[in-house]
């Protein structure tokens, strides 16, 4: 029997990942007020492990069927060490600063994840260290970090362990602003003033330098499943600059996938809008413009500035992960256009 102990003011999501993916048996993890770094105590009379590392290493070693550790290759599990020892000494004591955060960007740069081919512990360790950091980095991933921002969705896209990991702390948050609010309304309530409930409003929302009548957006849905929550947010967004800058919206239908895609699907997308109250200017789809896609995609490729590469799709996938480039970019624009 071993336990997980973290404080709340210095969650390791990091850790809570590995622990979530790996299972490792008949250990628990709880959370303790403080600041302090999490520790790995054991019932039997082994020392306690001390500090996300040592944690993290311990879980992919004894969870080895997650292959936390990337694989058996004495070179890649070094490699995984490298990275969480530059976690603990660069990464976390400087907070994500712009230096840290550079590295982390070139390496990923060719690589979809920080070591090999698969998910390890350098990438949880590191994904845990930015999400601790995210208020103050958040901003600039974008822009200054474009790889980091991309392996950042990339993980959240395939390991739903991370949401579940960031619902179980947001728990812990959501006691606390609902016990902050508890206490706001029981002011407002002795001072004798009404309190409306929440309220949401995109009127902070501006667009700088758009001109009313020329402000045009568009809903691209994909018509191989139903709404969620996404689409939600997206439409009415959208929905709101069109009317607000009495311009119009644009409903595209993304039909470029005919395997996933279904008539049925059309229609309930359209029938939500209208219970949105959403009323779209004009419909379009996307495969309407095939003709033109092509035409243009032959003006990139006869102007060398694209290729052919009909390389099988497993293949490509691992030539990327490992950073090699393909043999068909050095094609000329005669082989290409064979």
């Amino acid at each position: 029997m071993s336990k997980v102990k973290y404080f709340k003011s210095n969650v390791p999501y990091g850790v809570l990942a590995a622990h979530a993916i790996g299972k490792p048996e008949k250990c628990i993890v709880v959370s303790l007020p403080g600041t302090d770094v999490p520790d790995l105590t054991f019932l039997k009379t082994y020392t306690p492990l001390r500090g996300s590392a040592s944690i993290l290493r311990y879980f992919a070693r004894m969870t080895p069927d997650a292959t936390l550790y990337g694989s058996t290759d004495p070179h890649v599990q070094t490699q995984v060490d490298e990275v969480l020892d530059f976690v603990t000494i660069e990464l976390a004591p400087h907070q994500c600063d712009n230096v840290s955060l550079e590295e982390i960007n070139a390496r990923l740069a060719l690589r979809t994840y920080l070591v090999g081919r698969s998910l390890t512990v350098a990438d949880l360790a590191v994904w845990g260290t930015i999400t601790a950091n995210l208020d103050a980095v958040s901003a600039v991933l974008p822009t200054k970090f474009p790889h980091v921002h991309r392996w950042m969705t990339f993980l959240h896209d395939t390991v739903p362990e991370l949401q579940t990991v960031l619902d179980d702390v947001s728990g812990v948050a959501k006691a606390k602003a609902a016990a902050a609010a508890a206490e706001k309304a029981k002011g407002k309530k002795e001072a004798g003033v009404k309190d409306t409930g929440p309220t949401g409003s995109f009127d902070n929302l501006k667009l700088e330098g758009a001109k009313e009548g020329a402000v045009v957006t568009r809903f691209p849905p994909e018509p191989s499943g139903y709404m969620h929550i996404g689409h939600v947010k997206a439409a009415l967004l959208n929905n709101y600059y069109a009317r607000s800058y009495k311009g119009k919206l644009i409903l595209r239908f993304d039909d470029t996938n005919p395997s996933k895609e279904k008539v049925e699907y059309v229609d309930n997308i359209m029938e939500d809008l209208k219970t949105l109250g959403i009323h779209h200017d004009e419909l379009r789809y996307t495969s309407d413009w095939f003709p033109k896609i092509e035409e243009l995609a032959w003006q990139i490729i006869k102007s060398g500035k694209a290729y052919v590469d009909n390389t099988p799709v497993d293949k490509m996938r691992e030539m990327r992960g490992e950073g090699i480039e393909s043999p068909h970019r050095a094609n000329s624009i005669e082989k290409n256009c064979e």
